[in-house]
């Protein structure tokens, strides 16, 4: 059943993408600017003449621009198949900074400005992970797009700028709602799932994968701002911030996870250590570059994406070398996790600046990630019911264990210690108790006559006769010897009648086979209650007990006594 759901799964996805792809395809123009921008820089804020006055520099990335005004500028020739006749959207890739200003100069000379303080964007932004700015058709031809940021912490972190009309970006959007659609309903399950997993079996590995599945899912929502439907003040540095701390999650609790998730054994120490740690150092790198305490975000940005592409390696390796060592636990892993580590490498790549933007890229993140959720769901249950197998196999040993310590293995009844350990158990209840203590008479003789193997044949019967006699219902152990103890629920007449029936079974029982034609055995029976005394203590009744026997002995064995009284 789970692998059918899992294949439904994964048809639901590949049907998905082919329908998202037209987004990526679609037939209206978009331009890419990023790459095409030209820049300028301010000490003080201009207007909105004095902006377009200026001279940007198109030459190389800008510099020591944290603490002031900089300034982007698109060329028209780059923008002017998007700026036809029909409104579009100006997308600007979220990033950190204390104000935005963004100015639609038309070739009539009328400006459309936007200016906003971080945190109080409104509605300026759109699923995807971006800010979302309205350009305008009013009948006349954009000629200039400036973008200004006040003290923008990192300008190589805002990866795109780009033109779109408004069916193409119709497009994208209904794309990601489905795409969000799927991945966080997804996302979503199978961490009830994970949970109500956790509420009965807690390993190490699944409070991990738990904390992963809760970073996925809060990455998703972050990076692709559908949270600010819910926390608009997010939108911006907040929820920039935010993102890059869930992001940091993601990986440092997927690696643990992994070293956790394999089997014992299967991975060296020295790997497992090694990372673990470069996963606890995405994790500080990440939380650094996302609060910035240090004003270190750019170094700290190229840290966690080193780090990040060193630990992608080495989860390659030790998923080569889990397999190598014969694991079951890193087929899922691998399963789970291909398509992820594959699109991590095309992200890392994207941020090192070696290939392109695309959305496919990130849309194929968030399907990757709930493909991934599903497998390694599937694993954990494969994981925890071969751990529940071997719990159980384990308590079952040591039950059997217990059970042989506390059994006297010739009779079968529980031996001295495991009769005196469930009678104390049965004393410590209210109610009535009482106690036999037994004893084959003229034992001894049948060992010197016949040897002790016939003796031990004899105690195997006797044990068999008892344990039949006590229905199960009372306790029965060997006390040593051919002594032999019940303890049960009874007391007074109830107690006797008991004892008068195991006398009976022992003294009708054929034992020709055992000791020959001519021969008899019979038992001898001391009994006592707690009737006189409800606090009286089991070592107190045993002695009790025992001194009834004694008397049944002196009596002319074959029969029952308590203290005081013969029968």
């Amino acid at each position: 059943m789970p692998g059918r759901l899992l294949l439904g799964f994964i048809a639901l996805c590949t049907a998905l993408l082919a329908l998202t792809a037209p987004a990526a395809a679609q037939p209206w123009p978009t331009v890419e600017l990023r790459d095409k921008l030209c820049t300028a820089q301010t000490a003080r804020e201009l207007s909105v003449a004095e902006v377009f006055e200026m001279t940007p520099d198109c030459v190389g990335e800008p510099r020591d621009y944290q603490h002031e005004w900089l300034w982007l500028f698109a060329d028209p020739k780059d923008f002017k198949l998007v700026a036809g006749e029909q409104p579009a959207h100006l997308l600007i890739d979220q990033t950190r900074f204390d104000r935005i200003r963004v100015l639609l100069r038309y070739a009539d000379g009328s400006i459309v400005p936007y200016d906003f303080h971080d945190g109080e964007l409104g509605r300026s932004w759109g699923l995807g992970g971006h800010l979302d700015f309205d350009v305008p058709y009013n009948g006349q031809q954009l000629t200039g797009v400036a973008i200004g940021f006040e003290n923008m912490v990192h300008y190589p972190l805002m990866r795109k700028v780009r033109l779109m009309h408004d069916p193409a970006f119709d497009s994208m959007q209904h794309a990601w709602i489905m795409t969000l659609g799927l991945v966080l309903g997804a996302m979503g399950a199978t961490l009830m799932y994970n949970l109500f997993l956790y509420a009965g079996v807690a390993d190490a590995f699944q409070r991990i994968y738990v904390l992963w599945a809760i970073s996925a899912f809060v990455y998703a929502l972050c990076w692709s701002n559908l949270i600010f439907y819910v926390f608009p003040g997010l939108a911006g540095t907040t929820g920039v911030r935010l993102n890059m701390v869930a992001a940091s999650g993601v990986l440092t609790f997927g690696t643990l996870f992994f070293t956790l998730f394999i089997e014992p054994g299967r991975l060296p120490r020295w790997y497992r250590r090694t990372l673990d740690g470069i996963a606890i150092g995405i994790l500080f790198a990440g939380l650094l570059a996302a609060l910035d305490p240090l004003g270190l975000a750019p170094e700290m940005d190229k840290a966690f994406n080193l780090l990040a592409t060193v630990n992608l390696a080495l989860l390659l390796s030790g998923i080569a070398i889990a397999w190598v060592g014969q694991s079951r636990a890193v087929t899922f892993y691998a399963l789970a996790w291909a398509a992820p580590l594959f699109v991590v490498g095309a992200r890392l790549a994207r941020n090192f600046g070696y290939v392109g933007q695309n959305d496919l890229v990130d849309m194929a993140t968030f399907l990757s990630i709930t493909v991934q959720t599903v497998l390694l769901s599937l694993g954990i249950a494969d994981r925890l019911g071969r751990l529940k197998g071997e719990r159980d196999q384990a308590t079952a040993e040591r039950e059997e264990m217990r059970l042989l310590a506390e059994t006297d293995l010739l009779t079968g009844l529980y031996n001295r210690r495991g009769f005196v350990t469930r009678a104390q158990a049965l004393l410590a209840r209210p109610g009535p108790f009482g106690l036999l203590v037994t004893d084959l008479d003229h034992f001894k003789a049948i060992n010197d006559r016949l040897g002790h193997n016939a003796g031990d044949n004899v105690l195997e019967r006797v044990g068999r006769i008892i344990a039949e006699a006590t229905e199960g219902t009372y306790v029965a152990g060997r006390l040593g010897g051919e002594e032999f103890g019940v303890a049960a629920r009874l007391d007074g007449p109830e107690l006797e009648a008991l004892a008068e029936r195991l006398r009976l079974a022992i003294a009708d029982a054929d034992m020709t086979d055992l000791l020959g034609p001519a021969a008899s055995l019979t038992m001898s029976v001391g009994l006592t209650d707690r009737r006189a005394d409800p606090e009286i203590s089991f070592e107190r009744l045993y002695n009790l007990a025992d001194q009834a026997l004694y008397r049944a002995k002196q009596l002319g064995r074959n029969r029952i006594a308590a203290p005081g009284i013969a029968a």
